[in-house]
């Protein structure tokens, strides 16, 4: 079950720079042992990141497996949990309300095979992204590195199955492009350094096969929970379809 928390700030002070001590704060709340696990882990089973939408201030928590659901979200969905406090700040931050979506993998797989395929779809990056490439930054939007990014992401979740595979994903970048985008490159702070990144919103234009294309929005569906690319855990790769009403 994949479980999506987003809880409303009182306060507009604060943007996606802020979101490691998000994440501190939030560790601050849980099972230490758990904690400890999650230190070791190359890839995360969950994401957070706070954003900015028009006046408002949302701090969204992501979770993709079990046990992350069980520390993570038991632990702020407390009633007693109606405030946080970020380190070296003097005045806790209160929550206006919280809000709790959830979908299940057997959902995802519905979505795959019984709604019609898109052959665009576009993308809000909330908070800024960057994937690392043979030792460098790469802080441009990138389809075979945002496609095995998730890929590797989904498998690391789900590790029954294996959805990584190179002629696979030469596919999905051969039979799909980026042709419209609005994006900004930034610095993102985070633990002494500046991490290239970029944000906006951009388009992907899928020309192959029926199924591909169906692949494709079955990643990205998964993304708006995973996270996309690096530091997903510090407030990074935060990614939203955008939906039309009727959808």
């Amino acid at each position: 079950m994949y479980k999506k928390l987003k809880i409303e700030l009182a306060t507009d002070k604060i943007d996606f720079r802020k979101s490691s001590c998000f994440q501190g704060a939030l560790f601050e709340l849980m099972d230490t042992d758990y904690v400890s696990i999650l230190h070791q882990q190359n890839r995360h089973p969950y994401s957070q990141y706070v954003y900015k939408d028009k006046d408002k201030v949302y701090w969204t928590i992501c979770t993709c497996d079990d046990n992350s659901s069980h520390y993570m979200m038991n632990s702020i969905l407390d009633d007693s949990i109606q405030q946080i406090t970020l380190n070296k700040e003097k005045e806790p931050i209160s929550f206006v309300s919280k809000q709790l979506k959830m979908v299940s993998q057997e959902q995802l797989m519905d979505h795959f095979y019984n709604k019609p395929a898109e052959r665009y779809l576009e993308i809000r990056i909330l908070t800024p992204m960057s994937f690392k490439s043979y030792g460098r930054y790469i802080n441009y939007p990138d389809l075979r590195l945002i496609y095995q990014s998730l890929m590797n992401k989904y498998d690391s979740v789900l590790k029954e199955a294996s959805m990584f595979d190179e002629d696979t994903l030469d596919m999905l970048v051969e039979g799909s492009e980026i042709v419209k985008y609005n994006l900004r490159s930034y610095l993102f702070p985070l633990q002494g350094v500046k991490i290239p990144s970029f944000f906006g919103t951009m388009t992907i234009k899928i020309t192959s096969t029926d199924t591909a294309a169906k692949f494709i929005r079955l990643l990205l569906e998964f993304g708006e929970y995973s996270g996309v690319g690096i530091k997903t855990g510090l407030g990074m790769g935060a990614i939203q379809i955008v939906r039309r009403d009727n959808e």
